[in-house]
């Protein structure tokens, strides 16, 4: 049989980051040292609201975001097989529900007109930003899932940190969240996704344990 072994220090590190980062933005309740700067300067770059961006913000929500998924999947796919499209898919759902949780929870503010500019003012909260949590549990996991290496799996790493790239500024250059609370979100999606990936590869291919079993019958 194949034994489990599970590493937590990469969970428990992005939790917390995760966590000081979400602590701090719900204890001073609006941006943290930078997201100012930051923010304007990616608008004074691209604009307040260019067309990209709004673009990229609906591929987090229906009916577009299960294109991204099935995306997500494809590319978690070709570099860990079943376990990494399997990785996306539970990490998305798990992320989904942590967000409807959470913002039943917490309440952060939003960048403020007074503040950057901002495309589509919003009342709810900042934090988590559920944009964040869509596309890291989406994307991220193509990251974490690489048992197999070649140009293809290399080439699905790509796409997935340029997707995770640009969706960040996307949302940072619209004034939709900080980025300070698309960072801590991220983290959060990620440490999803390093647990759910640690637990279906704690799970034996059916190949490998009919082999072993053939193995140990053929050794008695």
């Amino acid at each position: 049989m194949r034994a489990c072994h599970f590493n937590f220090s990469p969970i428990a590190l992005t939790i917390a980051l995760s966590t000081i980062l979400g602590a701090s933005s719900i204890l001073i309740q609006g941006p943290l040292p930078g997201d100012i700067l930051l923010t304007q300067g990616l608008q004074s770059l691209f604009g307040s609201g260019p067309a990209w961006a709004h673009i990229m913000t609906s591929t987090a929500k229906q009916p577009l975001v299960w294109l991204a998924l099935v995306l997500g999947g494809l590319l978690a796919y070709t570099r860990a097989g079943w376990r990494g499209t399997g990785t996306v898919a539970i990490t998305f759902f798990a992320a989904k529900i942590i967000d409807m949780a959470l913002r039943a929870l917490i309440h952060v503010p939003r960048p403020l007109p007074e503040l950057v500019q901002v495309a589509s003012v919003s009342t709810s909260s900042g934090l988590p930003s559920t944009f964040a949590l869509v596309y890291g549990a989406i994307f991220i996991p193509v990251l974490i899932a690489n048992t197999r290496s070649g140009w293809v799996q290399s080439a699905a790493a790509t796409a997935a940190i340029l997707l995770l790239i640009a969706g960040t500024m996307a949302r940072v250059v619209l004034g939709g969240h900080w980025m300070s609370q698309i960072m801590a979100s991220l983290l959060l999606a990620g440490s999803i996704g390093l647990l759910v990936y640690q637990i279906l590869q704690s799970i034996p291919s059916r190949r490998l344990s009919k082999n072993s079993d053939r193995s140990e019958g053929e050794a008695g």
